[in-house]
């Protein structure tokens, strides 16, 4: 018994009936100190509650003080993300309104209602992912859909819902903050405190424990935290602090007027909208930072290693403030679930595929769609949800255009340790990109397919990483022998082929397959992409189970055929030899395969994407290379997208604007 028929995800080619904006231009205006996280408002000013006339249905609209507040408490968790715990990442809040805004299956308009299908939401692979558990026709599996977002519609839920009328709005919770008095301490907390999982926790505590009044307690992080709480009487004193700590001084009885933005009539798809908006500038913020040489932050995250760094042109400026519109329906379910399932798109979509669904859900033309799928830049891969693994870029907290220059494959530097050693070829070019298929093994004739990235470099001599292990012995060996014998002056590694001093690889070298300038990954964190993704710049069909043919590096994988594209070349950056036992500079060592391909490092050689888009100038591989070359470029075409995105099924009018710019000066928005 085979069981059900496969289901064919495979799209039409686009119907190409939406127009194709002209190039947004380069005014030589900037957006600076105009954005939404430069709102510096406290409430003691009528203008800070200001909020536009609204007489529609859907959600009120809001003051900059209201969203200065809902601001922080976002930020305040995106940056407790890191690549281990990233439930509340920048990413999960760029995705959700992306999949909120997506039409329902049977239905032609647009949905951003602050509710999305719950079905396999929480779902995770147990055991080894790798096993072919599941058979082909129960892709797309339980990992689909809507998995991965629950943490954070959650979070939102509770910032929806949440009093900030006794909390953050009227200095019931002050931070940084404490709370003094020599005689103020209740219940021996002072030196053995009580530990809680929320702030709400530690102010129960309060409010069960007679005499208490205050508390104070760190501000933590949503998922998985727990931190000191601290009971104080009526004989302390609450107080601001300096600096930028994070604990809270709270009064458990603070007699200010209680109000939620649900209490207030704002909606969750808002709210939603809002938090996605916050992301992207957080985004920003972290890869500024990195360029400037602040790769952890100020807040101390995960290590940025950025291509431009320390360059002119790797900041990013908004050339104008994101605008943010209110009024948008809540769904009438009640909460923040359906029982309506959304179209979900599918990863191994190829490119026309991927422009036909946006086209179909988005109204977005060829163009818009490219520009869209930047977002990728940002975020991880989840194998336990998706069985998919790995980042679409290192510098996976930057909101950049490194997801452009990845998968148009332009040379770049290969970061591999902490320091951001600029790894290149032998005199310091940016290494050669080589893109393959790969099976992840999570179905019987082996997908989901994800793309993986090699580059053409030498080893990571500065940081010593045939030292590291967890490769062939003989790989790591011959690593050794490429970094520290016979290695000229102000060279990463003894040379391959021939050529002067400063000569790139790809010129000098005649197999990329082995020697000291070899195709390898970033071990661990390779930097990977979706057939959705690598479809706008190359040409590609795909098969019912998803997986690409029609490149010539393809012909040898195929539904339980080899894993990876390239196995004709090797595994873990070694050809395959004949007799593998022999060490690496054995005279009798002798190549299974050697021939063109093999040298080239085994390339997907896929075609460049050459599909025109009615009424556009430029191919999907045209609008790829721009971007990747012109990070400005892209950017001043994402704002108005990501605008048109999570406004998606409003028509204009409908909603109101509540924020398209800060006004320092006056401390107002100008709406």
């Amino acid at each position: 018994d085979e069981g059900p028929a496969l289901q064919d995800f495979r799209t039409g080619m686009p119907r190409g009936v939406y127009p194709t904006s002209s190039d947004a231009v380069e005014t030589g205006e900037s957006a600076e100190g105009r954005w939404i996280k430069d709102i510096v408002v406290d409430g003691s000013n009528p203008g800070h509650h200001f909020v536009p006339e609204y007489n529609g249905e859907g959600g009120q609209p809001w003051s900059q003080f209201e969203m200065s507040l809902i601001r922080d408490l976002l930020v305040f968790q995106m940056r407790q993300a890191t690549a281990g715990l990233d439930e509340l990442s920048t990413a999960k809040f760029i995705r959700l309104p992306f999949h909120d805004c997506l039409h329902y299956e049977g239905e032609d308009s647009g949905s951003c209602d602050g509710c999305i299908n719950w079905e396999n939401v929480g779902f995770r692979h147990v055991g080894r992912v790798e096993e072919r558990n599941y058979e082909d026709y129960e892709r797309p599996s339980p990992s689909s859909s809507n998995n991965g977002l629950g943490d954070a519609i959650e979070f939102l839920e509770y910032i929806f819902t949440l009093d900030l009328g006794k909390t953050w709005a009227s200095g019931c919770y002050v931070k940084p903050g404490a709370v003094s008095g020599a005689n103020a301490h209740l219940a021996g907390t002072r030196h053995d405190p009580i530990w809680v999982s929320t702030v709400e926790e530690c102010r129960d505590h309060c409010l069960n424990t007679t005499d208490c009044k205050y508390f104070t307690v760190p501000h933590l992080r949503h998922i998985n935290a727990n931190g000191p709480c601290r009971l104080f009487s009526g004989a302390g004193t609450q107080r601001q602090t300096r600096g930028s700590g994070r604990l809270i001084a709270g009064d458990a009885y603070c007699e200010a007027d209680s109000w939620s933005l649900q209490s207030r009539g704002k909606s969750r798809a808002d709210l939603w909208a809002f938090a996605s908006l916050v992301a992207v500038e957080e985004g920003i913020q972290r890869h500024n930072w990195a360029c400037d040489g602040d790769r952890r932050s100020p807040h101390n995250g995960p290590i940025m290693c950025t291509q431009f760094e320390g360059e002119d042109q790797c900041s990013i400026e908004l050339p104008r403030p994101f605008v943010f519109k209110t009024g948008r329906k809540d769904c009438k379910s009640g909460s923040f679930m359906t029982d309506k399932k959304e179209n979900s798109p599918d990863e191994h979509f190829n490119g026309t595929m991927a422009v036909r669904f946006m086209e179909d859900n988005f109204g977005f033309s060829a163009k818009e769609t490219v520009t869209a799928m930047g977002a990728h830049t940002v975020g991880r891969f989840h194998q336990r949800q998706t069985g998919h693994k790995y980042v679409w870029t290192t510098d996976f907290q930057a909101f950049n255009n490194q997801y452009y220059r990845n998968i148009a494959g332009k040379e770049d530097w290969f970061f591999d340790d902490d320091e951001c050693n600029k790894v290149g070829d032998a005199w310091g070019n940016k290494g050669h990109a080589v893109w393959i298929a790969k099976m992840n093994q999570v179905y019987r004739s082996g997908g989901p397919v994800q793309w993986i990235q090699k580059k053409v470099v030498c080893p990571n001599c500065a940081a010593r990483s045939y030292d590291r292990g967890g490769r062939h012995p003989q790989r790591l060996a011959q690593d050794r022998d490429c970094c520290l014998v016979d290695v000229p002056e102000g060279a990463q590694c003894r040379p391959d082929g021939i050529g002067p001093i400063g000569s790139r690889a790809f010129n000098r070298d005649d197999d990329f397959s082995d020697g000291c300038e070899y195709s390898h990954f970033i071990f661990g964190r390779d930097e990977a992409a979706m057939g959705s993704d690598m479809g706008l710049r190359y040409k590609f069909d795909v098969d019912i189970r998803g997986f690409p043919y029609g490149c010539p590096g393809l012909e040898t994988f195929y539904p339980s055929g080899f894993r990876f594209s390239d196995v004709i070349c090797g595994i873990d950056g070694r050809p395959r030899f004949v007799d593998p036992s022999l060490a690496w500079n054995d005279p009798n060592l002798e190549r299974v395969t050697k021939n063109d391909w093999t040298d080239d490092a085994c390339p997907a050689d896929c075609a460049r994407q050459d599909y025109q888009y009615p009424g556009d100038s430029r191919t999907l591989a045209d609008w790829v290379d721009l971007y990747a070359d012109n990070q400005a470029a892209w950017i001043r075409e994402y704002v108005p997208v990501m605008e048109k995105m999570i406004n998606n099924g409003y028509d204009d009018g409908v909603l109101v604007t509540s924020f398209s710019g800060y006004d320092a000066a006056s401390g107002a928005g100008a709406v």
